[in-house]
């Protein structure tokens, strides 16, 4: 253990030293995202290490300080907020993620000599799962085999939508490097390529920068497995192949492998036997990646943060040993590291769209293009280079039918200068549906219209990239790739430097994307699911479930798991308003809470000299003039914004009842709290989500800490959403406690165990863990 402590040392040392470097760069991004390559590895081993000797917190935070480190500054600049890389700050802002009504968090942490999963919630305390991996070779053999199954999962997914093709099938493939071939050669071409890896040049295809034949036997080379794309090459031999590469296939000929190439293994053959369904594919990676952590993840909805490989894991599809998908049970959602989605929460509202949408969809153009036969450039037309989509055109209509307010972009009006300039329009959603390509996850647009019929556009003209989508100022809530491989990219240090991260960067607060080829029609029917969900007001993270499950329970053919599992949600989780306001009663609007008003009477019955505004009486105003009085406790019970702690009021009576309430009327903001003068001794903010705010360096800024500045001594607050009839059980305890003359913090200690020893359905931690008491402890005569 010794050596591990010594380790420990010189790798804190070295960790002090790299991150002076990172921090000397200032803003170049690029540099930044290159030097973090070079010394992942010591990351690597310092999270082994601090493993080893039991600090788990210490290996998750600089596991978390190899993350997506240029995208995380990038954030804290467009959204002004602060960040700190320290490590006391990092522990800070991860016990401030988890807080509330957060999902179950499971952190990948991978390096070529082990794999580490972290759990973490709001309800369970962190927690390391070691994979069963020593400093072995087997460990080297255990984690090619991951790879393998990875790689092989993304493969068959491929080539099932390619094989199981329709009359109608049109697929949203862009592969621009391949020369023209018959489908089945192809096939065949992928196939190989996906589970072999391309070969890059010396240049790109290490993460360091060195060359691979300096590097091909140090670790970072086994880890990364040789390649710089997404298909997450191996240079090792692949357990459970049928074949093995030979010396030869160290060299770095940029070629694509083809099928009568001698020095490429052969593929092993697609099977009944082989299918993902048959071979146990999805189980296998659900037992090595979902088992060790199964029983922690409590929350409805898991975001995974991946970290080399698996990036590319379709989470969402894994299959538990019972034959359900992880789908079927937990919301799936991804995050590029802890800090960002952080950053991505925190965001001012008023950074992101939530109403419009713009859709461009099968982009078609009169130009001419060039393509590669046999070796040499070919010049063909734009309609015979890259097949039309008809489900596109009909997926961006269907969306307009949909929803409201929606621009439409539909073949030859998706220019690449329409659609540039679309993108920084102020929209909620930003709908892609195109061809996407493999290796960059580049996508399709249309070139400008020519005048010559024997024009030729060149590359720049008809594809989007990476570099020109993160130089706009987008302000989407959700940006949806209804494109093949849009969640693709170089996978490297930073992360997965593809389409959905230089959306982020560019200022979408969420993004779905996907891993690998989906049909037209497919995603058409997919699609319109998925956006009936979103306009009946469920975020993107329970439409995209939903859509999954509805999609399973149709029991045909696009029921496999690889029509739907492609698809990936990354970043935040939100909402989008439906288009245009719509007039509804507050009645309709905001549910009647009977056990509330009933709350309030009982309180009346348990404590002496209390005045009650139920109903009707609470009124804004009403309320602001009482709260400046001079009594001892402040109760409101009452409905609670999940976003900002705001509570509902009833705005002033109306002589019109077609008259229309401004928000301002029926809200009460931390603003307006903090300007009263209030000498109560406890706060009670009996309401969903009422400690809840926006989380910066100065805590939460919500209603809590609104009464504490505005004079209140103690607030008993709630963290996520709570139950009408199970919060009037909790509060009748509470205050009979109270008037007991116990103080606040024993009350509170009395009440939960009174409800968690009644032993029913409120006994659960749910119905009571919301409950946080803020400030002094006091007492109430």
């Amino acid at each position: 253990m010794d050596q591990f402590k010594d380790a420990e040392s010189y790798l804190l040392k070295s960790f002090i030293c790299y991150e002076q470097i990172f921090t000397n760069l200032g803003k170049l991004e690029e540099a930044k995202t290159n030097i973090v390559d070079t010394y992942i590895e010591a990351y690597h081993w310092l999270v082994f290490v601090s493993v080893v000797l039991g600090k788990k917190s210490q290996a998750l935070l600089v596991s978390e300080q190899g993350r997506s480190r240029a995208l995380s500054e990038n954030l804290q600049t467009k959204y002004g907020l602060q960040g700190d890389a320290t490590k006391s700050s990092l522990d800070q802002e991860v016990c401030l993620l988890v807080s509330g009504t957060s999902p179950s968090f499971v952190v990948v942490s991978l390096s070529d000599k082990y794999l580490h999963l972290f759990t973490l919630s709001s309800l369970t305390p962190l927690v390391v799962h070691p994979a069963a991996m020593q400093m072995t070779d087997e460990a080297e053999q255990w984690l090619s085999r991951l790879k393998y199954l990875i790689n092989r999962v993304i493969c068959d997914g491929n080539l099932h939508v390619r094989q199981n093709r329709d009359d109608t099938f049109e697929d949203r493939s862009l592969d621009l490097d391949y020369d023209d071939e018959s489908e089945h050669q192809h096939v065949l071409t992928e196939l190989a390529r996906v589970t072999l890896g391309s070969k890059g040049s010396e240049k790109t295809n290490e993460i360091g920068g060195e060359s691979s034949g300096n590097r091909k036997d140090k670790s970072v080379a086994k880890m990364w497995g040789g390649g710089s794309e997404c298909h997450l090459a191996t240079r090792s031999p692949l357990p459970h192949t049928t074949g093995k590469p030979k010396a030869s296939d160290e060299g770095t000929s940029g070629k694509v492998p083809q099928e009568h190439d001698e020095d490429v293994c052969s593929p092993p053959p697609i099977s009944s036997a082989e299918t993902l369904r048959g071979s146990g594919l999805l189980k296998e990676l659900y037992r090595i990646l979902i088992e060790p952590t199964e029983k922690k993840l409590t929350q409805d909805e898991v975001v995974f943060v991946p970290e080399g490989v698996t990036f590319m894991v379709p989470f969402g599809a894994l299959q538990s040993p019972d034959g359900r998908f992880l789908s079927e049970k937990k919301a799936i959602r991804f995050g590029p590291s802890l800090t960002t989605l952080k950053l991505l929460r925190e965001c001012p509202e008023d950074k992101h769209c939530k109403r419009g949408v713009l859709v461009f969809a099968n982009p078609r153009s009169n130009a001419n293009v060039f393509t590669r036969r046999n070796g040499a450039d070919v010049v063909k037309s734009f309609h015979e280079r890259f097949a039309n989509l008809p489900a596109a055109s009909k997926e961006a209509i269907k969306i307009r039918e949909i929803l409201p307010d929606v621009t439409c972009l539909i073949e030859y009006q998706a220019t690449k200068n329409a659609v540039m300039q679309s993108l920084e329009k102020g929209v909620g959603v930003i709908h892609i549906a195109s061809h996407g390509d493999s290796q960059t996850g580049e996508i399709l647009v249309a070139p400008e219209p020519r005048m010559d019929k024997h024009d030729i556009a060149e590359k720049e003209e008809y594809l989007l990239t990476m570099r020109e989508i993160s130089s706009c100022q987008i302000n989407a809530s959700l940006v949806v790739l209804s494109c093949c491989h849009s969640g693709r990219g170089q996978i490297r240090a930073e992360g997965v430097m593809g389409l959905a991260r230089a959306f982020l960067a560019a200022g979408a607060r969420s993004v779905l994307a996907t891993l690998w080829t989906i049909g037209d029609n497919a995603t058409l029917e997919f699609m319109e699911r998925f956006y009936r969900h979103l306009a009946s007001g469920l975020s993107t993270s329970a439409s995209l479930k939903r859509t999954i499950w509805d999609t399973i329970s149709m029991n045909d053919k696009y029921s496999h798991p690889y029509y739907w599992g492609a698809f990936v949600l990354v970043g935040d989780d939100v909402t989008i308003r439906n288009g245009a306001d719509v007039v509804k009663s507050f009645h309709e609007r905001f549910a009647n809470l009977p056990a509330a008003s009933k709350e309030a009477i009982k309180i009346r019955e348990i404590l002496p000299d209390v005045t009650c505004l139920i109903e009707y009486q609470a009124t804004k105003n009403a309320v602001m003039q009482s709260l400046e009085k001079g009594v001892g406790v402040i109760h409101i019970a009452s409905h609670g914004d999940s976003q900002t702690g705001e509570i509902l009021v009833a705005p002033e009576p109306r002589m019109d009842k077609h008259d229309i309430a401004e928000k301002e009327e029926y809200l009460l903001t931390m603003r307006e709290i903090s300007s009263c003068q209030i000498n109560a001794s406890l706060v009670v903010l009996s309401c969903c989500h009422s400690g809840r705010g926006q989380i910066r360096a100065e805590g939460v800024m919500g209603l809590a800490r609104a009464f504490l500045a505005a004079g209140a001594r103690s607030v008993l607050a709630t963290l996520w959403t709570i139950g009408d009839n199970a919060t009037l059980e909790f509060m009748e305890r509470f205050y009979r406690h109270l008037a007991s003359g116990l103080s606040t913090s024993a009350s509170l200690k009395r009440t939960i165990w009174d409800t968690i020893s009644m032993n029913d359905k409120y006994s659960h931690p749910y119905y009571w863990g919301a409950f946080v008491l803020v400030g002094d402890d006091v007492t109430i005569r």
